[in-house]
């Protein structure tokens, strides 16, 4: 939560795969948990009594095959690499983005493959 809860809303990640295809890809969930706006009276026990009636709501996505608008990544969003290690069908790659114009200035880069999105 960064120290900073409840005026910056806390980051909901899914870090056990509980549908197929997993959500568990660092996708932050916390809007289709609360189904409203970020409020600061919001408090833990509100979101965690939440996650019953979501994972709910997940399983029947999931039969509509209708997955793919759950969440937000969020750009430049610090993510631990091992959040995809040992997760059934995905996979990270890492890679050297090199500047076509000078090939001495390059950056370490890593791709993800999710069941849902490439990161």
């Amino acid at each position: 939560m960064e120290g900073k809860f409840p005026s910056v809303p806390p980051k909901v990640l899914a870090r056990t795969p509980f549908s197929n295809p997993s959500l568990a890809d660092g996708r932050d969930l916390l809007d289709n948990l609360t189904k409203t706006q970020w409020n600061p009276d919001t408090s833990i026990i509100d979101l965690v009594n939440s996650l019953p009636r979501f994972t709910n709501e997940c399983i029947a996505l999931i039969d509509e095959c209708d997955f793919l608008d759950l969440g937000n990544f969020h750009l430049g969003q610090e993510l631990p690499y091992n959040i995809w290690d040992n997760q059934l069908n995905m996979a990270k790659f890492y890679s050297i983005e090199t500047d076509p114009k000078d090939a001495k200035a390059s950056t370490e880069r890593m791709l993800v493959v999710t069941q849902l999105v490439i990161l």
